[in-house]
């Protein structure tokens, strides 16, 4: 149990605190106070989601009011990050958190997936620390000044300024406060009204909101739901659901514009991107900003979001059960898709794998169940109690059906046979007949040859008429053997001046540079095995291909001018991010002459 402990402020990391207690009590060595707070060594800094949390409060002095879920909602990014996770996900990532082994938290939470990338370093705002300083003597990390994409202090308007501290730093067990030095407050801008009163203001307002962590967890399709029924009502979506995706990426990216999707890590360029999958089923989880960009771009509240009653919600919960008595899982809960119809959302068909499709309507609290298609389960079990010979009102009795339905399905089932039998006998005259003509035209032609000709015929009568098939077919012919020598002095010509036109086809494509390999040329010309295999009886090539085959570097140098002249053609700024971002180039294998490649590209 420690002395004392300094009072967490409004807003104030755990991390922060952890640093002023280091500093009051007098520690060299981080892990000393790693080990006076949580009783391990192991326990690693973190500013978002911290671990061990259950065992820094045991340790807290006598009288101590804090607890781990105070800290939690109050002192974390928990709040933030967790605020659209499903109910039994955000639990176990707090209980991860309380934990003193918090391996996984960030897997959990679903931060490691995301591709919006934490701030570089710590960040603060130059009044907020003055303030600090004026009335509590010393300055700490405010925890919203920490969340990716936010840039003006929501209390002063003015710009956050990077701090010296990195947010991630090589020891991991280090805790570091702030101060004048790291933190200088000399520099003071303010953003413009536009900037605190438009868009922006109204996002920050929404990621505020979050941190305060006063909304339920709701589960993934609860969200999906309410975006679905949003894009209904602004006709991005039909009555059904099939959304108009390039309409709504234009919108969005029209709505906010490319710096504030940038500022947030969020652009939506080309037809795959996070808000494409946002609105479909799926089980990702996804980035609690671009959940707020999404809602305010739909004109919604968090309170409508997280509190609103859903349509969807008047027919339970995913999945629904089957009313197929035909079927295995009969009254099991397995239908995955519902549908809305096009002029009622309190009425819904629900669409069973089996084939079993029924819809449902809901008012004034009455439900009604029609079915509107029975499925082959169904039809083919209906067969078999006929077969056994069972009467009408007992078969309406096992599969839960009116005895005129059964009656009328009957009566189908019969005439259904009896067209198939005799059609079945018409199509076997037929095909007969045109198998017997395809042998009498080609009388020299073998079995297999003329399975090529007519592969559509020959499988109609391997399937429903094999055994006159076989004794009406040629029998089998012996191949005789031939001893044809390759001139592979000619061959290796003609393959020179295929690989030749290959090889000039990819460096004079307009689209982005492929690497000049022996797989992919060999794919280009058809002769992928000849090339890997016989390269060495094909001298000419072998020399000429040693000469145009890339290495790494010569292909990313090639990728690198593609993407200069293409940021030129549309008119962007050329920078060495943007190029190696275009030409997917990663910075650890980017060429230290790329600023000169910029300059005067080949």
């Amino acid at each position: 149990m420690v002395p004392f402990f300094p009072t967490l402020y409004e807003d104030e990391l755990l991390y922060s605190g952890i640093a002023r207690f280091h500093i009051q009590m007098g520690n060299i060595s981080p892990k000393a106070t790693i080990k006076e707070l949580f009783g391990s060594k192991s326990v690693c800094s973190s500013i978002e989601l911290p671990s061990g949390i259950d065992q820094l409060v045991s340790n807290l002095p006598i009288g101590s009011m804090l607890t781990a879920s105070e800290i939690i909602d109050k002192h974390t990014l928990y709040p933030f990050y967790c605020a659209f996770l499903p109910p039994l996900q955000a639990e176990k990532v707090q209980r991860m958190m309380k934990d003193l082994n918090g391996k996984g938290i960030f897997a959990c939470s679903g931060l490691m997936a995301s591709s919006i990338k934490a701030n570089e370093f710590f960040r603060y705002c130059p009044l907020c620390s003055l303030f600090d300083q004026e009335k509590y003597g010393t300055m700490y990390w405010r925890r919203l000044h920490q969340v990716p994409g936010i840039m003006v202090c929501e209390k002063h308007g003015c710009y956050l300024l990077d701090s010296k501290v990195p947010a991630h730093q090589s020891n991991k067990h280090v805790f570091t406060a702030p101060n004048i030095d790291l933190c200088p407050v000399e520099m003071v801008r303010m953003a413009t009204l536009n900037e605190r009163s438009g868009q922006y203001g109204s996002l920050l307002n929404s990621i505020c909101l979050l941190t305060q962590g006063k909304y339920p967890h709701r589960t993934l399709e609860w969200f999906q739901q309410h975006y679905l029924n949003r894009l209904i009502q602004l006709e991005y979506a039909t009555p059904n659901g099939r959304i108009d995706q390039n309409k709504l990426r234009r919108d969005f990216t029209d709505f906010y514009g490319v710096e504030v999707l940038e500022r947030f890590q969020s652009n939506v360029q080309g037809d795959w991107n996070w808000l494409a999958e946002i609105v479909r089923k799926n089980r990702k989880s996804f980035h609690p900003l671009r959940h707020v960009l999404l809602i305010h771009f739909l004109g919604l509240s968090l309170n409508e979001v997280f509190y609103g009653r859903s349509e969807y919600d008047l027919f339970g919960s995913s999945p629904w059960k089957c009313h197929n008595p035909a079927a295995e899982h009969y009254g099991q809960r397995v239908i995955e898709q519902i549908e809305f119809t096009a002029t009622n959302r309190r009425t819904a068909v629900f669409l069973c794998s089996c084939g079993f499709v029924y819809s449902r309507s809901r008012s004034h609290n009455e439900e009604k169940i029609r079915v509107k298609e029975y499925g082959d389960i169904w039809t083919k079990e209906l067969k078999r109690l006929l077969n056994q010979g069972l009467s009408y009102r007992e078969i309406a009795r096992r599969l839960h059906a009116d005895v005129n339905t059964i009656i009328k399905y009957a009566k189908q089932t019969e005439q259904q046979i009896y067209n198939e039998e005799n059609i079945q006998d018409q199509q076997k005259e037929l095909h007969r007949s045109k198998w017997l003509m395809l042998q009498e035209n080609h009388p020299t032609k073998s079995k297999t040859e003329l399975r090529r000709m007519d592969k559509r015929l020959y499988g109609w009568l391997y399937r429903h008429d094999k055994a006159w098939l076989t004794a009406n077919s040629p029998g089998k012919k012996v191949a005789l053997p031939k001893n044809q020598r390759v001139d592979w002095e000619a061959r290796d010509e003609e393959i020179l001046r295929l690989v030749e036109s290959a090889v000039s086809e990819i460096l004079n494509s307009n689209t982005k540079p492929q690497k000049i390999t022996i797989g992919r040329i060999g794919l280009m010309i058809g002769k992928k095995a000849l090339l890997e295999k016989h390269l060495d009886k094909l001298p000419n090539t072998t020399a000429w291909l040693q000469n145009v085959l890339e290495s790494d570097e010569q292909f990313r140098i090639r990728k690198i001018n593609w993407a200069i002249k293409e940021l030129e053609k549309e008119e962007q700024e050329l920078s060495v991010w943007r190029v190696l971002r275009k030409a997917t180039v990663r910075t650890e294998h980017c060429p230290p002459d790329i600023e000169e490649l910029i300059r005067s590209p080949v």
